[in-house]
């Protein structure tokens, strides 16, 4: 009997052990799954992110070529006219490939007071570039020729990127500073510093006044046209040749002053590269009111190629090296 009792005790031991078992294991099932739902919420939720942001990506390139689409072809000149001819007569223009017309530079005339007429301004002296990988204006920024800029003469802005303003009354230009590269204290450097101080001048304002047949001359800012007050390119519209004065995004020389900064720029260039905003050049060229339209809407694009075209043409004036308030308007 008692070797029974034993034996009903171990089996009703057993039992509540089974038992307990079997609720440890569902306890444990349960919290298995609890587990691999939330791994599996983790996962959708990565899946998800990432088709979002693939989503955003396409929606990016499409807004970017559809913006891209619109931008005007550029040509790069100088103080000269390419389109006359040897004889200085006007010629029809239908070259659309985007160059650099290069006018050497004489840095001792500079200290020449007044200012002597440049004899390298003739079309028959320059030296033309031709850039004839830019031929899709979708693709004007990965096309345009950043990493070939001509060193041979830093009056030409070192442009970065063109694209016209969203109203079509500009042509909005950003360029570097490319006096701030090779900045050493090495004669190589030194001499490249020297070298490139026209980058200087052009992001300082001068005032012009127009004369007959296109032409220009240097001004004060009172008897300066309205639109010539502040300015430093000459934009030629093409094909119609209409020109207009740029304009700088911002007075340089008025920021600097505000900062009270003695000097925006230097000679020898050693205290420029503290200073933020001369680091970037930002200018614009007026469109011309009967082509604003015609810019706004992008129907100058055809073919994802440009019908429209612009020269940008520095007026070629020394830096100045002065007192920030010392030219302002």
């Amino acid at each position: 009997l008692i070797a029974c009792k034993r034996t009903n005790e171990r089996t009703n031991e057993d039992k509540k052990m089974v038992a307990l078992g079997n609720r440890r294991s569902a306890a444990l099932r349960r919290r298995g799954g609890r587990k691999l739902s939330e791994a599996t919420l983790l996962r959708m939720l990565f899946v998800m992110l990432g088709i979002i942001f693939l989503m955003y990506a396409s929606l990016m390139i499409i807004i970017a070529r559809y913006t891209h689409s619109y931008h005007p072809s550029l040509r790069l000149a100088v103080n000269a006219r390419p389109h006359d001819d040897a004889n200085g007569d006007v010629t029809e223009w239908t070259d659309r490939t985007l160059k650099a017309f290069i006018e050497p530079i004489d840095q001792e005339s500079w200290e020449i007071k007044p200012l002597p007429v440049r004899t390298t301004a003739e079309a028959s002296k320059l030296n033309e570039i031709s850039f004839p990988q830019l031929n899709s204006c979708s693709r004007l920024t990965e096309q345009w020729p950043v990493d070939s800029y001509p060193e041979a003469d830093p009056f030409l802005p070192w442009i970065h990127d063109v694209f016209p303003t969203e109203d079509g009354k500009f042509i909005q230009f950003v360029a570097q500073n490319k006096r701030r590269c090779d900045t050493g204290k090495g004669d190589v450097d030194r001499a490249k510093i020297k070298h490139r101080q026209p980058q200087v001048a052009l992001f300082q304002h001068i005032p012009v006044k127009r004369l007959e047949e296109g032409r220009y001359r240097l001004s004060s800012h009172e008897e300066a046209d309205a639109d010539g007050m502040e300015t430093r390119f000459i934009c030629r519209f093409k094909p119609s040749m209409e020109e207009t004065l740029s304009v700088h995004n911002l007075n340089y020389d008025y920021v600097s002053y505000r900062k009270n900064h003695k000097q925006t720029f230097s000679q020898l260039g050693k205290w420029d590269l503290k200073s933020l905003h001369t680091t970037q050049l930002m200018f614009r060229c007026p469109v011309p009111d009967h082509l604003q339209e015609t810019v706004r809407d992008g129907s100058s694009v055809v073919a994802d190629f440009a019908t429209m075209f612009v020269d940008v043409i520095p007026i070629r004036t020394p830096p100045r090296y002065g007192s920030p308030d010392s030219f302002l308007p």
